[in-house]
């Protein structure tokens, strides 16, 4: 074999076993020549509040300065960490929109974030439209976000039917940043789901699923006397009403709005007998049958 022919081969294999000793940061580190892309955490991120005022931390990541501004203000310069307050003077149902620039060495990205304050005294429902399931049965799983809280929180409920083959439930405020999922309250493989995987965001407002979407939703008026909310006044409402003052089956805020027939403060017997005397056609309150304003 010729000698020159051979030193080649042999100072191949030797650069060959010296790569192969060299771990693979190596390569990495000769090839990492892009500095990392400027971000930022915040400690809440888009959510509702339902205080006063809400206190947001804000920490660069990668980045050399920033530049925040809460709504249309002015820019206001930062470095590392800072903590704004918002909120205070804002009406309910206004949203605040935070924007966060980002500076780095070699770039710079922008972020916002959407924070609407919410009245703790109003109340939320999602709502789910079963006339295209016609589902025999309707739960909703709802979850608090794992983007928005540091504690996965869930619970499972019965909806309740109302008028137009519609359900409904009254969430509560501890998920009023969480998230929704409709099913048939079956379980193994006859379940169905909707969505199928991450839940609809609920954000704090009364949505529905209708028409295969998630949307915003105004619930029709309730009618005086319909007590069990299927939109109609019959002698189950008068049942309803006694149940409740029973305490055998109490009726949730939705229905009791209806159920006062009587035109009087509180839910009590007289309102059974008005909507006795509505459906036997004697004199009473001529207002029951009729949405209420």
């Amino acid at each position: 074999m010729n000698k020159k022919f051979l030193s080649i081969v042999l100072c191949l294999c030797l650069v060959a076993s010296v790569f192969a000793a060299l771990p693979l940061t190596a390569f990495a580190d000769l090839n990492d020549t892009q500095a990392a892309t400027p971000t930022v955490e915040v400690s809440h991120p888009s959510m509702v509040f339902t205080t006063d005022t809400l206190d947001i931390t804000i920490t660069l990541k990668n980045a050399e300065s920033g530049t925040y501004r809460i709504g249309n203000s002015k820019w206001k310069p930062f470095s590392d960490t800072i903590t704004i307050t918002i909120g205070s003077g804002v009406a309910f149902g206004v949203c605040i929109t935070v924007q966060v620039n980002a500076k780095g060495s070699e770039s710079a990205k922008a972020y916002g974030f959407d924070y609407i304050k919410v009245n703790p005294d109003s109340k939320v429902y999602v709502y789910y439209d079963n006339n295209n399931t016609n589902w025999q049965k309707v739960n909703c799983y709802i979850y608090t976000d794992p983007a928005i809280t540091s504690t996965t929180e869930w619970l499972e409920v019965p909806m309740t039917k109302t008028q137009g083959n519609i359900y409904y439930y009254e969430v509560p405020i501890e998920f009023w940043n969480g998230r929704v999922t409709f099913n048939n309250a079956l379980t193994g493989e006859q379940l169905q789901q909707i969505p199928e995987s991450k839940g609809y965001a609920i954000e704090g407002r009364t949505n529905i699923f209708q028409d295969n979407q998630w949307q915003y939703y105004k619930a029709p008026a309730p009618i005086l006397g319909d007590a069990d909310g299927d939109g109609n006044v019959t002698i189950s409402d008068v049942t309803a009403i006694q149940k409740h003052l029973a305490q055998i089956k109490l009726l949730d805020s939705n229905k009791l709005k209806a159920t006062n027939a009587d035109g009087q403060d509180g839910v009590t017997i007289a309102d059974a007998t008005a909507v006795q005397k509505y459906l036997a056609q004697l004199p009473t309150n001529e207002n029951i049958g009729q949405p209420m304003e």
